[in-house]
């Protein structure tokens, strides 16, 4: 039904009546709070140039007083042309046919009243009219409302108050007014959706800001949100440059911060298999979006619960849509989320997590009290394995067992409630000694768990006995490697240069360490008192020695000879004895030795005189002693011959990545030597360890290798 058709079947007489404008009052129920100066001054200009088309309709109100029903812009024109030729308004206002309609868009005619001269004279000013029955009031609401709907461009704000003041006076479903106005009942439930704006979106309506359509999807959210969220989405249509483009894109926003300010979006199913701290996570947002929304202080906090949708925990992520559980398994975007809701009130840079979890927790009585696992007794303190309840981690938080436990109000996040499954996490280690072990119990999907105490305790129990093996096994092969080192130099040696007939092609036999031990362990002194590594034992590095000829022995890099059989030095005489005795003693006790000196006295462990470490340790007077009396047994000769032989050896590890000469007291011959690395027997592509090893020299290893 079109407006004319409307307006034609509502009055039975098609007489009409000059009324005087002074006499015509506003409809009480019209809906328009504007009027456009510009569209008024061309109407006024239309009716003054063809006459006034379509009449006013009026009702009488009392003798002299009629109440438009529909036609208050042609009356505010026809009092525009009206008032620019009387003399009283044009003597203030000027004759200007532009400065009268600017007031009657402004003030309307009623106020005119107060100049008897410009009344007086309006009074003569009549328009052509209808005249309705004035007892049929519910009738003639419904055609005010139809009149400025249908004929007029109201905003959407003023349809939507039209169409729920109709409703409300007359008792009309949006079913029966849809039918009055010709609409769907969907499009009456749109407009009437309008009516749920905050005044400042209201204002954003009516100013084009936002479209019906956005504003709809707006109005779906709480009042208190609707402002920042109404600055989103102009920034949106502004960054879109277009206003439909965004229609989707607003209305999925809405529908978003909808759910994410819904408190029972927060609230998992109860038989939801969800680990017990995301689980009151989710539970702690639940609580304080509830706190908020019945504080009053949403509209405080909804710009910082707007911007979570581009600024999620530092990676610019929406934090309004992604689902709850997802977002409380991290923690900086579950900080992030809590501090956009209650930062006002914390008046703080971030929210911390436990304080806040800690007061929600005794407010609605999440304490031990009411925890499933309050009343259980805490298992042994020997497991390695993270326990379900923080109160069981140590002597002095676990719980008097003999007194009652609700007078120990303490509660952490992993609060379990009776109402929900039992749910124990199996950390990392536990879940792989938990396959390991097989354990029936263990549940791997959503992720690893139990949903038994009593089997979590077993696997725990089990697992940790399991571990401590291991971990003996490891100390045990950590601590024995060097034997096993040791045993398989020894074994080397012995296959490898069995036929060599060398003096220095020395045997562990040889060494001033070697020590009876078992058939299974190297003849060692390492083997008791290994070598440190970093707080670890192990055993001396081994090496080559390599002749010019390209003859190849084993050396350690710890031996010591014990003795050494040697020829007498024709013509060669050392110093007086004194001399040299006194000189070897201030070796022995002297802290601060030069390199030849500490050379040759490190070369002196090698005699096997009494004292009480052999490895490290000199006895000055012992030590003088042992070389004065083997002076006497050697003589002269042979006294040099055994100190030649000492300085040459310790020399030649002094400096073993050069060539070096090695002194053989068996022949008395210096021979020219270099020195390799044991692990290129083992590993042929390490030549960037040999960079001083001489490059005319011959490489034995790689031959007999």
């Amino acid at each position: 039904m079109n407006a004319e058709s409307t307006l034609s079947t509502l009055s039975p007489s098609p007489i009409l009546h000059p009324i005087p404008v002074t006499s015509i009052i506003p409809s009480r129920w019209q809906p328009r709070s504007t009027w456009d100066p510009e569209a008024l001054l061309e109407l006024a200009k239309d009716i003054r140039d063809h006459g006034l088309i379509y009449p006013v309709i009026l009702f009488a109100k009392g003798d002299n007083d009629y109440e438009l029903v529909a036609g208050e812009r042609r009356t505010r024109a026809i009092v525009a042309l009206a008032l620019a030729d009387i003399p009283a308004w044009s003597t203030h206002h000027g004759p200007s046919l532009h400065a009268a309609i600017d007031y009657v868009a402004a003030q309307g005619w009623l106020l005119l009243d107060q100049d008897p001269a410009i009344w007086t004279a309006l009074a003569f000013a009549t328009i052509l009219a209808r005249l309705e029955d004035p007892a049929d009031l519910p009738r003639l609401h419904q055609l005010v409302v139809a009149d400025n709907i249908q004929r007029q461009n109201l905003s959407p704000i003023e349809e939507a108050k039209a169409i729920q003041d109709l409703m409300d006076a007359n008792g009309l479903t949006q079913r029966a007014v849809a039918d009055q106005l010709g609409w769907s009942q969907q499009k009456v439930a749109d407009r009437l959706s309008l009516l749920k704006l905050a005044p400042e979106v209201r204002n954003d309506l009516t100013a084009q800001a936002v479209s019906p359509t956005h504003a709809r999807s707006i109005a779906r959210l709480p009042v208190d949100v609707q402002p920042a969220f109404s600055k989103v989405a102009q920034e949106m249509i502004r960054r879109q440059g277009d206003q439909a483009t965004t229609t989707g894109q607003v209305a999925a926003l809405a529908s978003t911060v909808r759910r994410f300010l819904e408190p029972d979006h927060w609230l998992p199913a109860p038989d939801a298999v969800l680990p017990p701290d995301i689980r009151n996570r989710m539970r702690l947002v639940r609580h304080l979006l509830t706190r908020l929304r019945a504080s009053g202080k949403l509209s405080e906090r909804s710009p910082a619960i707007m911007a979570l949708r581009d600024d999620g925990a530092y990676d610019h992520a929406n934090l309004l849509g992604r689902k709850p559980d997802l977002i409380c398994r991290n923690t900086r975007s579950l900080e992030t989320i809590l501090y956009a809701i209650i930062g006002a009130q914390l008046g703080a840079e971030r929210a911390d997590l436990h304080s806040v979890w800690s007061a929600a927790a005794i407010e609605n009585l999440w304490t031990c009290s009411t925890c499933r696992l309050g009343a259980v007794l805490p298992p042994p303190g020997d497991l390695d394995f993270t326990l379900p309840c923080d109160r069981w981690h140590s002597e002095e938080t676990r719980p008097d067992t003999s007194a009652d436990v609700s007078a120990q109000p303490i509660t952490c996040l992993f609060w379990s409630s009776n109402a929900e499954p039992l749910v124990v996490p199996a950390v990392s280690q536990l879940t792989s000694w938990s396959e390991q072990l097989h354990f029936d119990g263990f549940r791997h999907d959503p992720f690893p768990h139990y949903d038994d105490l009593d089997l979590w305790l077993a696997a725990a129990r089990a697992a940790t006995a399991a571990r401590h093996a291991q971990d003996q096994e490891r100390t045990h092969s950590r601590d024995t490697r060097h034997l096993r080192e040791l045993a398989a130099y020894v074994a080397e040696q012995r296959s490898r240069f069995a036929d060599v007939s060398h003096f220095q092609a020395h045997l562990c036999s040889f060494c001033i360490y070697q020590q009876q031990r078992p058939d299974d362990l190297p003849p060692c002194l390492f083997a008791v008192q290994p070598l440190d590594d970093y707080g670890r034992p192990k055993a001396p590095d081994f090496g080559l020695l390599v002749r010019q000829d390209g003859l190849m022995v084993p050396r350690c890099s710890h031996f010591r000879l014990a003795q050494v059989d040697v020829a007498p030095m024709p013509g060669f005489r050392l110093p007086d004895r004194p001399a040299v005795l006194a000189w070897i003693r201030r070796l022995a006790t002297w802290p601060q030795r030069n390199n030849h000196d500490h050379t040759l006295f490190t070369g002196l462990a090698w005699l096997p005189y009494d004292r009480p470490d052999p490895k490290t340790v000199h006895d000055p007077d012992r030590l003088v002693r042992y070389l004065d009396a083997r002076w006497d047994d050697l003589g002269d000769d042979r006294m040099a011959t055994l100190l030649h032989t000492l300085c040459s050896e310790i020399g030649a590890m002094a400096n073993y990545r050069n060539e070096f000469d090695l002194f053989d007291p068996t022949t008395l011959r210096i021979e020219r030597w270099a020195s390799a690395p044991w692990s290129i027997l083992h590993d042929h592509d390490q030549s960037y360890r040999l960079s001083d090893y001489p490059k005319s020299w011959p490489r034995p290893w790689e031959v007999s290798a």
